[in-house]
């Protein structure tokens, strides 16, 4: 076979391999709201543990609408999902994660909390976001269960 023919065909079986999509995971998702305590004001990693100050490759993380891998700062500031993420990936080896946030400072629960659609103008945002949180992870490949959720009251309340 000539060279350049070979050649032709390494590049192509190369870039197959190179474009064929991940094996989907399904994913147990946790949903992360509430208050200004579930919001963090963590900007500063130097504080963390180095486990928790790189990206968590094995927690996948939405917050300000993109799919990502949980790290500090994958919104803006970061809070308790750090901690969490780590905590619930190390104790459960072989499941995947993800972690869908939405959190205000602020926000009284008896009143925008509240799944009254009239009054609860933050529970729907909330519901929103897990919505997008969910199409993300569906639209990246993978399935998904949700496991749990986590509200972290701030001290308005």
């Amino acid at each position: 076979m000539p060279s350049i023919t070979r050649s032709i065909l390494t590049f192509a079986a190369a870039a197959l391999l190179l474009s064929t999509p991940a094996p989907a995971d399904h994913i147990k998702v946790f949903l992360l709201g509430g208050q200004s305590n579930m919001v963090g004001t963590g900007a500063n990693t130097s504080g963390l543990p180095v486990a928790l100050q790189s990206p968590q490759a094995d927690v996948l993380f939405y917050y300000s609408s993109s799919l990502t891998t949980l790290r500090p700062g994958s919104g803006q500031n970061f809070g308790p999902e750090v901690t969490f993420g780590r905590t619930i990936a190390d104790a459960f080896p072989s499941d995947n994660f993800g972690l869908i946030k939405y959190a205000v400072s602020g926000s009284a629960i008896h009143e925008v909390w509240d799944p009254d659609p009239a009054l609860g103008t933050v529970y729907n945002s909330f519901r929103a976001k897990v919505t997008d949180g969910l199409a993300a992870l569906t639209s990246a490949g993978h399935t998904y269960e949700i496991v749990g959720m986590l509200w972290t009251q701030g001290e308005r309340d």
